[in-house]
Protein backbone atom coordinates (compact mmCIF):
# COMPACT_ATOMS: atom_id res chain seq x y z
CA UNK A 1 0.00 0.00 0.00
CA UNK A 2 3.16 2.25 -0.45
CA UNK A 3 2.49 5.05 -3.51
CA UNK A 4 4.97 7.23 -2.02
CA UNK A 5 8.28 5.13 -2.60
CA UNK A 6 9.29 3.23 -5.73
CA UNK A 7 11.02 -0.45 -4.85
CA UNK A 8 13.38 -2.60 -7.16
CA UNK A 9 12.91 -6.23 -6.45
CA UNK A 10 15.79 -9.05 -7.00
CA UNK A 11 15.37 -12.57 -7.33
CA UNK A 12 17.15 -15.36 -8.79
CA UNK A 13 14.08 -16.54 -10.12
CA UNK A 14 11.81 -14.70 -12.39
CA UNK A 15 8.85 -16.86 -11.16
CA UNK A 16 8.99 -15.30 -7.55
CA UNK A 17 7.61 -12.07 -8.83
CA UNK A 18 3.88 -13.75 -9.50
CA UNK A 19 4.51 -15.27 -5.76
CA UNK A 20 5.08 -11.80 -4.05
CA UNK A 21 2.41 -10.16 -5.79
CA UNK A 22 -0.34 -12.81 -5.23
CA UNK A 23 0.80 -13.67 -1.58
CA UNK A 24 2.57 -10.98 -0.39
CA UNK A 25 2.06 -7.73 -2.07
CA UNK A 26 -1.10 -8.70 -3.18
CA UNK A 27 -1.27 -6.63 -5.78
CA UNK A 28 1.48 -5.76 -8.98
CA UNK A 29 4.88 -4.35 -7.71
CA UNK A 30 5.58 -0.96 -6.62
CA UNK A 31 8.56 -0.75 -9.22
CA UNK A 32 10.11 -3.01 -11.04
CA UNK A 33 11.49 -6.31 -11.05
CA UNK A 34 14.81 -7.70 -11.98
CA UNK A 35 15.44 -11.51 -13.04
CA UNK A 36 19.08 -11.65 -11.38
CA UNK A 37 21.19 -13.11 -8.63
CA UNK A 38 21.33 -10.60 -6.21
CA UNK A 39 25.35 -10.92 -5.83
CA UNK A 40 25.54 -9.81 -9.23
CA UNK A 41 22.94 -7.54 -9.33
CA UNK A 42 24.69 -5.17 -5.96
CA UNK A 43 28.42 -6.20 -8.29
CA UNK A 44 27.24 -4.72 -11.68
CA UNK A 45 24.38 -2.15 -11.05
CA UNK A 46 25.33 1.54 -11.40
CA UNK A 47 21.97 2.74 -9.21
CA UNK A 48 22.53 4.25 -5.99
CA UNK A 49 19.51 2.91 -3.19
CA UNK A 50 18.15 4.86 -0.39
CA UNK A 51 17.45 1.41 1.23
CA UNK A 52 18.60 -2.32 0.40
CA UNK A 53 16.52 -5.21 2.28
CA UNK A 54 18.58 -8.75 2.37
CA UNK A 55 15.79 -11.12 2.53
CA UNK A 56 16.75 -14.54 0.71
CA UNK A 57 16.63 -18.07 1.28
CA UNK A 58 17.50 -21.35 -0.46
CA UNK A 59 14.83 -23.12 2.09
CA UNK A 60 13.06 -22.30 5.09
CA UNK A 61 16.06 -21.46 7.48
CA UNK A 62 19.30 -20.79 4.77
CA UNK A 63 20.66 -17.95 3.27
CA UNK A 64 22.48 -18.85 0.22
CA UNK A 65 26.53 -18.73 0.81
CA UNK A 66 27.84 -16.56 -1.67
CA UNK A 67 25.36 -13.90 -0.16
CA UNK A 68 26.72 -14.08 3.44
CA UNK A 69 30.76 -12.81 2.18
CA UNK A 70 32.23 -9.81 2.78
CA UNK A 71 32.43 -9.48 -1.06
CA UNK A 72 28.57 -9.43 -1.26
CA UNK A 73 28.20 -6.63 1.76
CA UNK A 74 30.81 -4.60 0.37
CA UNK A 75 29.29 -4.12 -2.77
CA UNK A 76 25.91 -3.82 -1.03
CA UNK A 77 27.48 -0.77 0.84
CA UNK A 78 28.23 0.08 -2.62
CA UNK A 79 25.09 1.06 -3.84
CA UNK A 80 23.73 2.72 -0.94
CA UNK A 81 22.92 6.38 -1.11
CA UNK A 82 24.50 9.03 1.65
CA UNK A 83 22.86 7.99 4.20
CA UNK A 84 21.46 4.87 3.43
CA UNK A 85 20.28 2.02 5.64
CA UNK A 86 20.64 -2.00 5.04
CA UNK A 87 18.61 -4.43 6.38
CA UNK A 88 18.71 -7.82 6.44
CA UNK A 89 16.78 -10.65 7.69
CA UNK A 90 18.84 -13.70 8.90
CA UNK A 91 17.57 -16.78 10.61
CA UNK A 92 20.21 -17.59 13.42
CA UNK A 93 20.09 -18.88 16.84
CA UNK A 94 18.57 -16.62 19.29
CA UNK A 95 21.22 -16.65 21.76
CA UNK A 96 23.35 -15.75 18.78
CA UNK A 97 26.47 -18.19 19.74
CA UNK A 98 26.65 -20.66 17.74
CA UNK A 99 29.64 -20.38 15.12
CA UNK A 100 27.58 -19.19 11.99
CA UNK A 101 25.85 -16.43 13.88
CA UNK A 102 29.43 -14.93 15.07
CA UNK A 103 30.65 -15.51 11.59
CA UNK A 104 27.80 -13.95 9.93
CA UNK A 105 27.13 -11.28 12.11
CA UNK A 106 31.28 -10.11 12.20
CA UNK A 107 31.11 -10.41 8.21
CA UNK A 108 28.41 -7.92 8.52
CA UNK A 109 29.85 -5.36 10.45
CA UNK A 110 33.52 -5.80 9.17
CA UNK A 111 32.08 -4.45 5.93
CA UNK A 112 28.96 -2.36 7.19
CA UNK A 113 30.03 -1.15 10.63
CA UNK A 114 28.08 -0.97 13.88
CA UNK A 115 24.54 -2.55 13.56
CA UNK A 116 21.29 -3.22 15.38
CA UNK A 117 20.46 -6.84 15.79
CA UNK A 118 17.10 -7.83 16.57
CA UNK A 119 16.26 -11.50 18.00
CA UNK A 120 12.64 -11.79 16.66
CA UNK A 121 11.63 -15.10 18.23
CA UNK A 122 13.82 -16.01 20.97
CA UNK A 123 11.82 -19.10 22.53
CA UNK A 124 12.68 -20.97 19.13
CA UNK A 125 15.20 -22.97 17.57
CA UNK A 126 16.31 -20.69 15.12
CA UNK A 127 14.77 -17.62 14.90
CA UNK A 128 14.37 -14.94 12.53
CA UNK A 129 17.02 -11.73 13.25
CA UNK A 130 16.68 -8.19 11.90
CA UNK A 131 20.14 -6.70 11.22
CA UNK A 132 20.19 -3.00 10.53
CA UNK A 133 22.78 -1.23 9.22
CA UNK A 134 23.84 2.56 8.62
CA UNK A 135 27.41 2.44 7.02
CA UNK A 136 27.76 6.32 6.83
CA UNK A 137 27.54 6.35 10.65
CA UNK A 138 30.58 3.77 10.85
CA UNK A 139 32.84 7.15 9.43
CA UNK A 140 32.24 9.18 12.34
CA UNK A 141 35.29 9.45 14.56
CA UNK A 142 36.32 6.61 16.77
CA UNK A 143 34.08 6.61 20.22
CA UNK A 144 36.37 7.13 23.45
CA UNK A 145 34.97 4.61 26.49
CA UNK A 146 33.55 5.89 29.47
CA UNK A 147 35.33 4.81 32.47
CA UNK A 148 36.39 5.86 36.09
CA UNK A 149 39.15 7.83 35.17
CA UNK A 150 37.60 9.95 32.98
CA UNK A 151 34.16 9.88 31.89
CA UNK A 152 32.29 12.90 29.77
CA UNK A 153 29.05 10.80 29.89
CA UNK A 154 27.30 13.85 31.93
CA UNK A 155 28.63 16.10 28.89
CA UNK A 156 28.22 14.48 25.57
CA UNK A 157 24.65 14.29 24.38
CA UNK A 158 22.53 11.43 23.32
CA UNK A 159 21.49 12.50 20.04
CA UNK A 160 24.23 12.73 17.43
CA UNK A 161 24.62 15.45 14.91
CA UNK A 162 22.49 15.14 11.84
Amino acid sequence: GDASNRYTYVDIDPHIRFVAERQFIRGPINGRFVAEDARRFVATTRERFDAVVVDVYTSSNAVPGHLLTAEFWRATRRVLSGDGVVLANLVLDPALRSAFARNVLATIEQELGRCAVEVLQRQWAASNVVVACMPAASELPRASPYSDEWSSADLDRAVGPR
